[in-house]
């Protein structure tokens, strides 16, 4: 997957799911991608999120309740 697809999966689902952060950093690396949350001024960095997290639906609902709980 690469990235410009990748911010579309994981923006569409916080979308749908209303969220009250949004995705403002997304950068592949050589075994998955970097992912940075906001919301206000708080930022919260994920690294390491592996390509399959990213295409499996279930998976990416999971990090994004935990960004919900961070924040």
């Amino acid at each position: 997957m690469d990235e410009g697809e990748a911010r579309r999966r994981v923006e569409s689902t916080i979308m749908q799911r209303g969220e009250s952060f949004v995705l403002s950093h997304l950068s592949s690396t050589d075994n998955g991608y970097i992912l940075k949350f906001r919301q206000g001024a708080v930022d919260i960095v994920r690294t390491r999120i592996g390509c399959d997290v990213l295409a499996d639906e279930d998976r990416l609902r999971r990090l994004l309740d935990e960004m919900r709980r961070d924040f």
